[in-house]
């Protein structure tokens, strides 16, 4: 290659380095700035949800209609 496409090469590679630090720095995220220890939070508690009204369901209907649910009782 000539010396002409090294140089190109070369500053294009400059460039790109120069536009990702210049990304990290207006982003604040740095190796040398990150946190030493991470504070784990504490899972939040299981929700409690109140059963489903069921009363309008006539299940045997159902069965009837559908007989292969039927036979896996």
């Amino acid at each position: 290659m000539p010396h002409r496409t090294w140089l190109l090469v070369a500053v294009a590679v400059l460039l790109i380095a120069g536009a990702w630090h210049q990304v990290f720095v207006m982003t604040g995220i740095l190796w040398w700035d990150a946190p030493q220890t991470v504070a784990r939070q504490a899972a939040p508690p299981p929700l409690q949800l109140a059963p489903l009204d069921t009363s309008w369901v006539d299940l045997s209907a159902w069965q009837r209609t559908h007989p292969v649910w039927a036979a896996l009782q």
